[in-house]
């Protein structure tokens, strides 16, 4: 139940070291378009993950990916999506999970998918 959870994650807060599973992060997934080309399509996936009742964060700082990796991974952020042109003209997404790194790509559905799994199910873990 619920309670064995909390106290699994709450009451060893040193085995988690402030890597919250997906499913109590306040932010679940950012979303770092590469360049301005590809902020549009970054609106519309950030769209689709609100719709499907996903916490998340768009990263519109005009700075470099490397910068916007680091800052993400020191935020926690269970998952990282990262847009380019490549994602955009095939219609998918790549993303890196926290401390774990590149995932690689995927279809948005099996995306949100895997990421509603994980949730529903109260996972420890992040793989999809």
């Amino acid at each position: 139940d619920e309670r064995d959870i909390y106290v699994e994650v709450v009451g060893q807060p040193a085995a988690y070291a402030g890597n919250l599973p997906v499913w109590l992060s306040p932010v679940q997934v950012t979303i770092l378009p590469i360049t301005d080309r590809n902020m549009e399509y970054a609106r519309e996936i950030n769209e689709r993950l609100i719709e499907n009742g996903i916490r998340v964060e768009l990263d519109e700082r005009n700075e470099g990916i490397g910068k916007k990796i680091r800052d993400a991974e020191l935020k926690k952020i269970p998952y990282i999506v990262v847009l380019g042109d490549e994602e955009q003209k095939n219609k998918n997404i790549s993303f890196r999970i926290h401390k774990k790194g590149d995932q690689g790509s995927r279809s948005l559905d099996e995306f949100i998918e895997g990421l509603n799994r994980l949730i529903k199910g109260k996972a420890l873990h992040y793989e999809i």
